[in-house]
C-alpha cells in the first residue's frame, strides 16, 4: 500500500490525515506514506516520527485568478513529479489550498482520490476538487447537499488520532495535580482563537469565583497568554494547570466536565469521540463563518451550547459555566448526545473506502474528464 496526503494550512486539516495514516499502518504494515504539504506550513514536524515522509510544495494563494494560475503551475509541476516517482494507490485531499495541486494530479493520472472535509461548510479547496475527486468523506451529513448534485460523498465522520482514547477522570486528574473531586472546565482556543478567549476567560474568573460553584480548570493558552493566565487564576483563588501547549491531550480530555472551545472541525471531532459536553465559542474570522455554523450542527444534536464572540460578555460566559458545571443532569446528558454525535471509527470507515476505491480501479477507471462528464450529465438527469 503506497497512500500519499495532500494538503496544509492548520493542524485541523493535518491530523486527520496522521489519524488515517495510523489506521493505514495498522492495517498494512509495510505501507508507505507520502505528505505533500505546503511550503509555508511549519505544524508537520512530528511527521517524521509518525514514520511519514513529507515533501513541500509551492504554495497556491487565492486572489486574483492570474495569481492562483500563477501559483497553481510550479506547485502542479512539483506534484506530478512527486507523485510519479511515489506509484501512490491512492490521494487523499486534506483541505486547505495544499492539496489541490496533487488531487488534480491524481485525476489527470487516473490515481484513487478521496477528499476529507471536516466541516459543515466545505472549504474552497474541496469545493473545487469535489468534481474531480472520486469521493468525499465528510464528518456531517449537514455538508453533502453542499458539494452539489453528481457528487458521490459519504458521512463517515473525522479520522481521530488513535491515542485520543477515554481514560478513567479520576487518573488524568491526578496525573495533573487537579482535584479528583472537583468539576473541571477545558479551555483551548486553538492556534488562530486562543487570545480573545484567554481575555474572556479572565474577565469571567471573578465573576466565577463568587458564583458559589466550585470548580477547577485545565487552560491551554498559547505561550503568549500563558503568565497572565496562571496570575489570574491564582488571584481570584480557581485551581488551574495551564499550559502554553499540551502535548499529552488525552490527559486533558480525561480530567475535563466540560469544555470551553472554539469549533473547529477537528477539535469537534475529538469532543465528541469522547462524548465531552462543550461551550463553543465560534472563530468569528474563519472561512465562510464555517465554525459558526459546524457549534450549530452539534448544539442541534443536544450535545454544546454555541455562544456568538461578538455578543459574548464576561457576565454571560460565567453564568454559564457555572450553571453547566453545577447542573449534573445536564452534563450528563449532553455527555450521551456528545457521544451519539461522534465516530470514533472514522479512521477505519476512511480507510475501507480508500481500499474499496482501490479496488474499483482495476480495469475500470475512466480519465477524468469521461468523469466529469458522466457526473454532469446525472445531475441534469436529477
Amino acid at each position: 500500500m503506497r497512500l500519499t496526503l495532500a494538503g496544509g494550512g492548520t493542524g485541523g486539516h493535518l491530523f486527520p490525515g496522521l489519524a488515517l495514516g495510523e489506521e493505514v499502518r495498522r492495517r498494512h504494515p509495510d505501507a508507505r506514506l507520502l505528505l505533500l504539504c505546503t511550503d509555508r506550513d511549519e505544524a508537520y514536524e512530528g511527521t517524521h516520527e509518525a514514520g511519514i515522509e513529507c515533501v513541500a510544495i509551492p504554495c497556491i494563494h487565492y486572489g486574483s485568478l492570474a495569481r492562483r494560475v500563477a501559483a497553481l503551475l510550479p506547485a502542479f509541476v512539483r506534484a506530478m513529479r512527486c507523485i510519479g516517482r511515489f506509484g501512490p494507490d491512492a490521494v487523499v485531499g486534506l483541505g486547505g489550498y495544499g492539496s489541490v495541486a496533487p488531487v488534480l494530479c491524481a485525476a489527470l493520472r487516473g490515481i484513487p482520490s478521496i477528499l476529507l472535509e471536516q466541516n459543515v461548510v466545505p472549504g474552497r479547496a474541496n469545493r473545487l476538487l469535489a468534481r474531480f475527486a472520486d469521493e468525499v468523506d465528510t464528518q456531517w451529513e449537514e455538508s453533502v447537499p453542499r458539494f452539489g448534485a453528481g457528487r458521490r460523498v459519504q458521512v463517515t465522520g473525522n479520522p481521530v488520532r488513535g491515542f485520543i482514547q477515554r481514560r478513567e477522570r479520576a487518573e488524568c486528574a491526578e496525573a495533573l495535580g487537579l482535584d479528583p473531586a472537583l468539576p473541571t472546565l477545558l479551555v483551548m482556543g486553538g492556534s488562530q482563537g486562543a487570545s480573545p478567549l484567554n481575555t474572556l476567560t479572565m474577565a469571567a474568573l471573578p465573576i466565577l469565583a463568587t458564583s458559589g460553584v466550585r470548580m477547577q480548570a485545565v487552560h491551554l493558552s498559547g505561550a503568549a497568554d500563558a503568565e497572565r493566565l496562571r496570575a489570574s487564576y491564582e488571584q481570584y483563588g480557581v485551581p488551574a494547570k495551564v499550559f502554553a501547549f499540551l502535548a499529552d491531550m488525552p490527559l486533558a480530555y480525561g480530567a475535563c466536565d466540560l469544555a470551553l472551545s472554539r469549533a473547529g472541525g477537528t477539535s469537534i471531532a475529538e469532543l465528541t469521540a469522547l462524548g465531552i459536553p462543550a461551550i463553543l465559542v465560534p472563530y468569528p474570522h474563519a472561512m465562510d463563518n464555517h465554525q459558526f455554523h459546524n457549534a450549530s450542527a452539534v448544539a442541534s444534536r443536544g450535545a454544546a451550547l454555541v455562544l456568538e464572540q461578538g455578543t459574548l460578555s464576561a457576565h454571560r460566559l460565567a453564568h454559564h459555566v457555572a450553571e453547566l458545571l453545577g447542573d449534573g443532569d445536564r452534563l450528563g446528558e449532553m455527555r450521551r448526545q456528545s457521544l451519539l454525535a461522534g465516530v470514533p471509527r472514522a479512521a477505519a470507515i476512511v480507510a475501507d473506502r480508500i481500499e474499496a476505491l482501490i479496488a474499483e480501479r482495476n480495469g475500470k477507471r475512466k480519465p477524468w474528464l469521461s468523469r466529469l462528464l458522466a457526473r454532469r450529465r446525472e445531475a441534469k438527469s436529477v
